[in-house]
């Protein structure tokens, strides 16, 4: 959904919530306020208590007054009015779909004024192989659901393992690899934001533009609002090699995270976080993410301390000083030995 499309969205859920209404967002809208991303949604499916939902006078009587007209026979409880589609369904219904028990789901996310519910993104992939396999639903739909599907099976696993901070406005930002003329903005925000380390974060930042590890390039992106730069990251390339050098895998160490105070504000640093890790994942093959825990609030954006696990920092560097990151689930159970940064790193296997 688009930005004016969230906003009527909200004014809707908090008119539902004077009747005690207090729908969880399902499907494809689901992953749209979990990820801040506009994947055109053609509706925005919600799940509703069955005691309100077998009432379906009461219902449409409290759609009716917030200007929504029902759809006719089958898609009775299909709501729209000129802005979105609202599509109105019992947990028993949702659940006879899917096979989740959703009172006994814990981790659903929770939105507050107004008040709803959001499906983790782990359980949208089961939600939409459902809805896949239902023969009336029509392909632009199912088009709709693959796309989505596969963007899950991607990404999934980290819109879910951070602890969002919704974008209540949906801030129109956007994010991209730096390009040399944004140099200056970055080097005033970095100013502004990180004063007592700036001469060795922009030192830090120069090398890394320069080196790779194999193929790969380190990675540098900014978030921009407007045209104006108001994030910036850099993840220098490093390996990870097996006690006996058997093995090895390429990880992120995360040089800079900064967002300027106001776009803070917005909980946009872990929305630019995830964006982030996609652009590791899917520009090269690392399996983690490190960083120095100076940073602060690590441990809200999913990492944990480096020390608890098997892993070794090169000589000089402090267990204790530093957080890790998964950047596939189950990872931290399955490697260990010695990190390798820089200039130094040797060349890893392909993994």
């Amino acid at each position: 959904m688009n930005h004016q499309q969230y906003q009527h969205f909200k004014t809707i859920v908090a008119e539902l919530n004077q009747y005690k209404i207090e729908p969880i967002v399902v499907g494809t809208a689901s992953v749209e306020l979990l990820a801040n991303l506009d994947f055109d949604a053609k509706m925005i499916p919600l799940v509703l208590a069955d005691k309100m939902m077998n009432n379906t006078q009461n219902i449409t009587e409290i759609m009716q007054r917030l200007a929504f007209k029902p759809g006719v026979d089958e898609n009775q409880m299909l709501f729209s009015d000129d802005v979105i589609s609202l599509d109105l369904l019992s947990y028993s219904e949702f659940e006879a779909y899917t096979g989740f028990q959703l009172n006994d789901m814990l981790d659903l996310h929770k939105h507050q004024n107004p008040n709803y519910q959001v499906m983790p993104a782990t359980y949208t992939i089961g939600t939409l192989d459902a809805l896949l396999r239902m023969p009336k639903r029509s392909d632009v739909l199912k088009s709709q659901d693959k796309t989505m599907m596969n963007y899950l099976e991607a990404h999934g696993y980290i819109l879910d393992r951070l602890n969002l901070n919704p974008v209540d406005q949906l801030v129109p930002w956007e994010y991209r690899i730096v390009q040399p003329t944004d140099d200056a903005q970055i080097e005033d925000m970095l100013r502004d934001q990180r004063p007592d380390d700036l001469k060795i974060l922009l030192k830090r930042i120069k090398n890394a533009r320069k080196s790779r590890i194999r193929k790969y390039n380190n990675l540098e992106i900014v978030a921009t609002v407007e045209g104006t730069i108001c994030g910036h990251a850099t993840v220098e390339l490093g390996v990870l090699m097996s006690d006996d050098e058997s093995d090895g895998w390429i990880v992120g160490n995360l040089l800079d995270l900064t967002f300027s105070g106001v776009e803070r504000a917005h909980g946009l640093l872990e929305q630019f976080l995830i964006r982030l890790e996609e652009a590791l994942i899917t520009s090269t093959p690392a399996v983690l993410m490190v960083a120095e825990s100076n940073f602060g609030q690590l441990e809200k954006l999913g990492f944990e301390p480096l020390k608890f696990t098997d892993l070794r920092l090169p000589v000089g560097l402090k267990s204790d000083r530093f957080m890790v990151k998964e950047l596939f689930q189950g990872v931290l159970d399955n490697v260990s030995g010695q990190l390798t940064f820089a200039k130094d790193a040797s060349d890893p296997s392909s993994h």
